[in-house]
């Protein structure tokens, strides 16, 4: 766990911020930086879903469908794998329900809006992911140690949790105009459209006006306060119940705190069914 105050300065520091990690999906603000620059033109909800683990909600799937439809293209363009959304009252199974189907539909439109190929999209060497890794360079201030291939199947960049955390302090502090603020914005201004309805993320921003925050899988998390505070979360070994718990201690330790905040603050540990533990933050 890392977190800075307004001004960088870190706050606490647990193990090894500054090793490379997977941030997994909380990289999503900056892939979208990346097409914004590029060219890639949306606004308001349908940029917060270009950066959302989205729960496959009706209006998830609908905001899909009109980034895609805005650029001329059918759901077959999508190159993410078929899934099940998160929604469990959806038992519909396609690639538009797939929770990263938001940032594949907005990397066809950035794709779309220079000319450049579709079907090989997620390949490294595309001029899209060349842009991406690009601007997560430069916002994290590393060369990336090392990359892979996440679970949607797009190019997957290794990055300290120092570099996350000085990547996500840009997004405030960037100018009014700039696609950094128009990112924020839209992040905080629609929480439920960057992960679900009943989400701790969407949970997490609504309580705190002001929050821009995001999950990555593998127990990841990484959030900005508009003043500049923020920090990342890693839990080393992926396991998801501590994630939330130990995020909101880390809110919890820049001064971030609000009374919807307990109910995350600790994970029930279950047993035939029913509570028979806590998970708490020490």
């Amino acid at each position: 766990m890392l977190t800075v105050d307004a001004a960088g300065r870190p706050v606490e520091t647990r193990g090894a911020v500054h090793v490379p990690a997977s941030p997994r999906s909380s990289m999503k603000p900056l892939q979208a930086l990346g097409m914004l620059r590029a060219g890639l033109r949306l606004e308001e909800e349908l940029l917060a879903l270009a950066c959302a683990s989205h729960s496959g909600e009706p209006f998830h799937v609908d905001g899909v469908r009109k980034i895609l439809a805005g650029a001329g293209l059918e759901e077959s363009a999508l190159r993410c794998p078929e899934d099940y959304p998160f929604d469990r009252a959806v038992t519909e199974r396609g690639r538009v329900y797939m929770n990263c189907s938001g940032k594949h539909a907005a990397m066809l439109a950035t794709c779309v809006a220079n000319d450049w190929p579709l079907t090989t999209y997620l390949e490294p060497a595309h001029p899209l992911q060349r842009a991406i890794r690009e601007t997560v360079e430069e916002l994290t201030g590393e060369r990336v140690a090392a990359s892979g291939v996440d679970g949607c199947g797009a190019p997957l960049f290794f990055v300290s949790m120092l570099g996350v955390t000085k990547a996500f302090r840009a997004f405030p502090l960037s100018s009014e105009d700039s696609y950094e603020r128009k990112i924020f914005d839209a992040m905080r201004t629609y929480p439920e459209w960057t992960s679900g309805t009943d989400r701790a993320e969407a949970k997490l921003m609504r309580a705190l006006p002001g929050l821009m925050l995001k999950a990555g899988a593998e127990a990841f998390d990484a959030f900005v306060f508009e003043d500049g505070r923020a920090g990342t979360v890693k839990i080393e070994d992926g396991g998801a119940r501590a994630r939330v718990p130990v995020t909101v201690a880390a809110l919890r330790s820049l001064g971030l705190d609000a009374p919807e905040l307990a109910e995350l603050a600790s994970g029930a540990v279950l047993g035939g069914g029913r509570p028979v533990g806590e998970l708490r933050v020490r």
